[in-house]
């Protein structure tokens, strides 16, 4: 057991409470007063998975899969011992009030009486079905924990949340890369890449709400992966990026970005598909050039088709779109498969954290000869 492991007493913790340089903790909000010397990692992004831990995962996969079966058949037995008796009684109900419906307002009556109680028998169902659900989906929750460590192995003092809105989104929107109104967030991972700390999360950036022929549709501004960073090194000011795929839906501009100037490249095709804003241009020049090849670069060998960047003096945003996504298990009726359900993930997340690491790197001034 190593000097983190120690520390730790080996389990899951609170992200970056230990083992991080002075001047992350200020990033990240968090404090404490022992501090250890700082991870230093030497992970590859593209290395295989060790046979122990496949061998790991293998056996926690056949171990939850199952007890899910288990839960998910329990979860059913309920559902139908508890939803019979409730139809029959809710049946009752809307009989007797389109009976009074109908005696009160004739034949009018009955189609309001019948609506309101299959209204009402849906909601039931739809709150039975949630709460008996519960266990089910706790198991779910608890193999994660136990597997993320071992499937992200490359990620030290791991941490998994499911739902809520990490508070990082907050400072994503001081940036005004996008204007957006709220966020949803499917999955979320905190932890340490390479010595630095991160935060993952899959989310859904909502602009607004439009209606189209009487129904309400939302607007998003963006459906992705959002990495935070710290800072690039020695990096001051504000520099944004906006990309689109060929062909792809360009979002209007937002109506302030505060001091940003836009900053072009002369190049047509290209401004068109990599848009720069910079409160600082004349000091960005080197930076935006190798960000802009790195963004080409990327948008042209990999699936990710649409690259976003935000990067302060506080903050290095990177927003990748499509993903994989972090973590998702098959339908029940489908076995867990190591290698085809839950090793890609591992890979997605390790290459989503080294394109936003290269795009730190590639944002922080040259050193001076």
């Amino acid at each position: 057991m190593d000097e983190y492991e120690k520390a730790t007493g080996g389990g899951l913790l609170p992200v970056f409470d230990i083992a991080i340089p002075a001047h992350l903790y200020a990033f990240m909000g968090q404090s404490t007063e022992q501090i250890f010397e700082p991870f230093r990692g030497t992970h590859d992004a593209n290395a295989a998975m060790p046979a122990a831990d496949i061998e790991k995962l293998r056996v926690l996969t056949e171990k939850y899969d199952a007890t899910r079966v288990v839960e998910a058949r329990r979860a059913l037995r309920r559902m139908i011992l508890l939803a019979i008796p409730i139809t029959l009684v809710l049946g009752l109900v809307g009989l007797v009030a389109a009976a009074l419906a109908e005696r009160r307002f004739g034949p009018d009556g009955l189609f309001p009486a019948a609506g309101v109680t299959f209204g009402l028998w849906l909601l039931v169902m739809a709150s039975l079905k949630f709460f008996i659900g519960g266990p089910v989906r706790l198991t779910e929750l608890a193999f994660w924990r136990e597997l993320m460590p071992a499937l992200f192995a490359f990620v030290r003092r791991l941490d998994f949340y499911d739902g809520g809105c990490p508070s990082e989104i907050e400072r994503l929107a001081s940036t005004r890369l996008f204007t957006f109104l709220h966020s949803t967030h499917r999955r979320t991972l905190t932890g340490d890449f390479e010595g630095l700390p991160f935060m993952v999360t899959q989310t859904e950036l909502v602009r607004g709400r439009v209606k189209v022929a009487g129904v309400r549709h939302q607007l998003k501004a963006f459906e992705g992966i959002v990495v935070r960073l710290p800072p690039p090194d020695a990096f001051s000011g504000t520099l944004l990026l906006r990309s689109r795929s060929p062909g792809g839906f360009q979002l209007p501009p937002d109506p302030s970005r505060g001091k940003c100037q836009l900053v072009t490249s002369g190049n047509a095709e290209l401004d068109r598909r990599l848009t720069f804003f910079s409160d600082r241009p004349d000091a960005h020049v080197s930076i935006i050039e190798r960000v802009r090849q790195m963004t080409v670069s990327i948008m042209e060998t990999t699936p990710h088709q649409q690259l976003h960047l935000a990067i302060t003096n506080a903050d290095c945003f990177v927003l990748l779109a499509p993903s994989h996504g972090l973590v998702a298990l098959p339908d029940l009726d489908t076995p867990i498969d190591v290698d085809r359900h839950l090793l890609p993930f591992a890979a997605d997340l390790r290459n989503l954290l080294a394109v936003a690491t290269a795009f730190r790197a590639a944002a922080s001034p040259l050193p001076a000869n």
